[in-house]
This record gives C-alpha cells, sequence and structure tokens, in this order.
C-alpha cells in the first residue's frame, strides 16, 4: 500500500476515534436510569454537566416536554402606556401650580384635558405633546383630546415582545433545560419549547408571572382609620386620598386568613428594576420559614437609603404583581442595598419567586394562545418506532445489497454502518437535537448512503465486462462514477440547506440530519469503500473481484 493509501487509513482512523470519543457521553446519558442522573448530579456535578453538555439532545417531540405560544397583551400595553401619558402630564401640571388635570375617557379611547380658558390651551397642550406615542385628534371648545399613534404604538409593540422575549429566555435559562427555544413569532406572538420540562404548570407559571415589583410608602394609621371602618370597608361618603390607592395585606393563622386594609402611594418610591440578585433565604426568628433576599444595584441601593432615612418608623410595602406581600416598618435607614420578601412561602415557591425576580419583570402581561405538553411515554414511542424504521430499513438495504452485489455489497454495508456512528457523533459535536424528522432525515439517508456504492459497482460491472482486469476496473469505476456522485450529492445537499434557511422548525431537523448525512456518505461511500477495495486488490494471489 503506497504512502497516500497510508494517509487515508490513518485518516479513517482518526475520524473514527474522534466520533467515538463524542459518542462516549450520549452512550452514558441515556444508558443511564432518571434517578442515576439525579444522584450524579448531586455526587459529582461537574462530570454531570460534562455528560449532560456533551451528549446529542431529543427535541421536544422525543423526550416530551412543555410547548407555549405566548401573545402580548396590546390591550394591556396600550392601556399602560396611556395610563403612563396621563401620570406624566398632570405631573407637569403639578409642578407648574396648575389646577388642569388629564383624564381617561370612559372607553379607555383617549386621553381628555379639559382647560379653563384660550390663555391655558396653548400650555395644556405643549405639555401633553411632550409624548412620544401621543397624536392629537379633533377637539370641542373647552377640551383637548388625544389618543396613541398606531405607527408609535407598533414600535412599542415590537421593542416590548423583544424586551420580553429576553426575559422569558432569562427565566428558561434558570430552569437548567437543555436545547429549550425562545423565539419570537409575527409581531406580538413568542414561542417557547421546554424539551425535558416535567412540570408543566410550574413551568407556565415561571414563564408567564409578570413580577413586577413595587417598594410603596404606607400612609399613616390615623389616616387609613379615618376612611375605613372596622371591617375594613371603605367608609360611605369617605374618599381615598389623591397619590394613593387602597390595598390589602393577606394574613393567614391556620386555616384563618384575614385582609388587612393598608393605604399606599400610588407612585413607587423604589421598583425591581434596580434588583441584581435574589435568593432564597430562612428565617432562624421564624421557624425557618423561606424568604426572598433581594440585592440592589448602586443606583436602587441609593434611592433604598434616601427612602428608609426619610420615613424611619413609617410602614413600607412590599407589592408584587400589584399584591401586597409585606408591609414592614422601617427601623432605620438601610445603607446596604439588601431587602427582603417575607410571607409564608414554601421552599419551592420562594425558589421560583426569586427565580422571576432575578431575570426581571415582563413589560406587559402575556395571553397564552397555545399550550401543548408531550409527555414523555409519546417521545419513547416516537423513538421506538423511529429506531425500528431506521433499523427494518437498515436491514433490507444490507441485504440487498449483499443479495446483488455479494462481497462488494458488504464491504458498502460497512461503510453504511460507519456513516451512522459518525452521524451521530457529528451532531453531539455540533449541538444539533434529534426529531422525529430528524430520525426520518436519517432513514432517508441510510438508503442515499448507499446510492454512491450502486453507481460505482455499476461502472466498475461495465468495467469487468469490457474485459478489464478487476484492478483497472476498480480504478475506473470510482473515477467515473465520481462526478455523477459529487453532482447529485451537491444538490441535494443545496436543497437541504435552503430548507434550513427558510423550514420550520420541523423541516430544518430533517434538513440538518439530511444534510450531514450526506456530507458524510461522501467520506464513508468513496473513502472508506476505496480503502478496502485498494487493501484487497493489493494482496498477493488477488484476481477476482467478488461482484
Amino acid at each position: 500500500m503506497n504512502i497516500f493509501a497510508k494517509w487515508k487509513v490513518i485518516l479513517i482512523l482518526a475520524v473514527l476515534i474522534l466520533s467515538t470519543w463524542f459518542l462516549v457521553p450520549t452512550i452514558r446519558w441515556y444508558s443511564m436510569t432518571p434517578k442515576a442522573r439525579q444522584d450524579l448530579q448531586k455526587v459529582d456535578y461537574k462530570e454531570w454537566k460534562s455528560i449532560n453538555e456533551g451528549k446529542l439532545n431529543l427535541g421536544l417531540d422525543l423526550q416530551g416536554g412543555v410547548s407555549l405560544l405566548l401573545r402580548v397583551d396590546t390591550d394591556a400595553l396600550q392601556a399602560m402606556a396611556m395610563d403612563k401619558e396621563i401620570e406624566r402630564i398632570n405631573t407637569e401640571f403639578t409642578a407648574k401650580n396648575s389646577p388642569i388635570r388629564a383624564t381617561l375617557s370612559e372607553n379607555s379611547a383617549y386621553i381628555i384635558i379639559a382647560y379653563p380658558d384660550e390663555d391655558q390651551r396653548q400650555a395644556a397642550s405643549n405639555i401633553a405633546m411632550g409624548s412620544d406615542i401621543l397624536e392629537k385628534i379633533d377637539s370641542p371648545d373647552g377640551k383637548l383630546y388625544y389618543q396613541p399613534s398606531p405607527l408609535r404604538i407598533n414600535q412599542k409593540l415590537s421593542d416590548t415582545v423583544e424586551q420580553a422575549r429576553h426575559v422569558i429566555e432569562n427565566r428558561v435559562n434558570e430552569l437548567g433545560l437543555s436545547e429549550t427555544m425562545v423565539a419570537k413569532v409575527g409581531d406580538d406572538k413568542i414561542a417557547v419549547q421546554l424539551p425535558g420540562e416535567t412540570d408543566p404548570e410550574r413551568a407556565t407559571n415561571i414563564i408567564r408571572r409578570q413580577a413586577f415589583l413595587e417598594f410603596k410608602l404606607v400612609a399613616d394609621d390615623a389616616l387609613i382609620n379615618s376612611i375605613i371602618d372596622e371591617q375594613g370597608n371603605l367608609r360611605p361618603g369617605a374618599i381615598i386620598p389623591d397619590g394613593y390607592e387602597l390595598k390589602y395585606l393577606k394574613e393567614t393563622k391556620g386555616t384563618d386568613i384575614t385582609k388587612i386594609p393598608i393605604l399606599v402611594k400610588k407612585r413607587a418610591d423604589l421598583t425591581g428594576d434596580h434588583i441584581t440578585s435574589a435568593r432564597v433565604s430562612r428565617d432562624s426568628m421564624s421557624f425557618g420559614a423561606a424568604y426572598v433576599e433581594l440585592k440592589l444595584d448602586r443606583e436602587g441601593a441609593r434611592m433604598f437609603e434616601r427612602v428608609t432615612g426619610m420615613n424611619v418608623n413609617k410602614k413600607l410595602a412590599i407589592v408584587l404583581d400589584g399584591e401586597v406581600k409585606s408591609a414592614p416598618n422601617i427601623q432605620e435607614r438601610i445603607p446596604n442595598g439588601s431587602a427582603r420578601i417575607t410571607g409564608q412561602y414554601t421552599e419551592n415557591e420562594a425558589r421560583d419567586l426569586a427565580l422571576v425576580l432575578k431575570s426581571g419583570a415582563l413589560p406587559v402581561p402575556l395571553v397564552i394562545e397555545e399550550s401543548r405538553t408531550v409527555g414523555p411515554t409519546l417521545g419513547y414511542d416516537s423513538i421506538r418506532k423511529g429506531i425500528m424504521s431506521a433499523v427494518i430499513g437498515g436491514i433490507l438495504i444490507v441485504l440487498f445489497m449483499f443479495v446483488y452485489y455479494k462481497g462488494s455489497g458488504l464491504i458498502a454495508d460497512l461503510a453504511l454502518i460507519l456513516n451512522l456512528i459518525i452521524l451521530m457523533a457529528a451532531m453531539s459535536m455540533l449541538g444539533a437535537t434529534l426529531t422525529v424528522p430528524g430520525i426520518a432525515g436519517i432513514v432517508l439517508t441510510i438508503g442515499m448512503a448507499v446510492d454512491a456504492n450502486v453507481l460505482i459497482f455499476e461502472r466498475i460491472r461495465e468495467e469487468l465486462r469490457a474485459g478489464k482486469t478487476p484492478r483497472a476496473a476498480i480504478e475506473a469505476g470510482y473515477g467515473r462514477a465520481f462526478s455523477a456522485i459529487l453532482d447529485s450529492n451537491v444538490t441535494t445537499i443545496i436543497a437541504a440547506f435552503m430548507l434550513v434557511q427558510f423550514g420550520s422548525s420541523a423541516v430544518k431537523g430533517f434538513a440538518i440530519t439530511l444534510m450531514v448525512g450526506i456530507t458524510i456518505s461522501m467520506f464513508t461511500a468513496i473513502l472508506v469503500t476505496r480503502v478496502v477495495f485498494d487493501w484487497i486488490s493489493l494482496r498477493s494471489g488477488f484476481k477476482k473481484l467478488s461482484i
């Protein structure tokens, strides 16, 4: 065997060794039971992580999990934008000591500003048009009407969807799952896939939770008692002071739930935008009750220090998604930017709350358009049927090649087996995900992998019938069939590449597997089989080729 052939052998052996190396994590992972994986994660997290990251990942349709299609609540987005504009306008009016106030129309479609005289009309209009989303519409005398600009709302929607996608992606990453997918769909939707998620309800709650955290000062007890009766209801004729809102703090004692009315400022003194970390801790003074400890950034710590320093002996309500979680008394100025959310949380509830707070708040509520849970049983059934189809197809092809091409067919069968091994290793190395369409791509690859050998073998037969020696026929067969093999495979790869670029996720799984499989078949069907034929033909006493 010449030096060139030896380099071929070295290349083939290197590819096989590398393929085996990349397949080891996959073999180890899927040979372990779920309990064995959990035990390994606790005992040796570094090794568990290495195996988990190196294995061939299975798609949602194979290992089960959760698939969600979420829609940004555009009505809530517009309502929040309108409320923000009204607050901005009225704040500017107050700063100018103006009695004018902006209000929302009954159908929530317009902002209305009533002005007392023409002198104040222009001033009110200037303040209102300081907005980046409002546009003026025809107004009757004595009032100004404004509505959201459709163009600006659409721009805000696009930004909001992208912001929501980023927050959801952060939360999904904290769940510790592999091969998750969070992608924008259309103008206002987000698709989420969580392969391997075993608790769909928990995952959905974590993803959808808005987690909007606010710190709001509580009014003095005397002010609350002046408008609230003994039953905790608003007294007849009582009016909630401007700038405040009535909330209720739930206290649970055994099976009894008590609602304590508190009056909090509408405007938050601090929001969760300044949170840098959130973790679960336990209170040694309250029988180990779980709570969430927060750390604020430098700006948040400065603001928190100012608020607590100016309001010692007053209460500060911690409001999460509009619900008061606690209202502790400020004992002293807090300079270190540390806060806590207490409540009757279980360990898991506190952990989930810490997760969503750490990932940031969703800018708007999300609506579930579609929720689909794929059970592991369905996934295992898909795997079983997919493997069965691949095995049956492979066996039929192996038998056909052996019966029709005899000894040469066995060489093609060897190349086919190597093709499957290298294909699985390549998908593991590339971090690809195996799906049901991907298995279909493997089945198709099995058939196409021997197509090159069929062309070569038929060409060799023609050369043998023309009277050439077996060695010369092998040389001519590979040389003359190569261009046809290359053309057919390249065109198929181009088609598969276009499917990857423009196809849906299911089509992409099929196309990626097919594209990688065909590329590898060029290596196994041409290079590997040629090396074997060279080794056979160069042996002493070789006179006849079994084909």
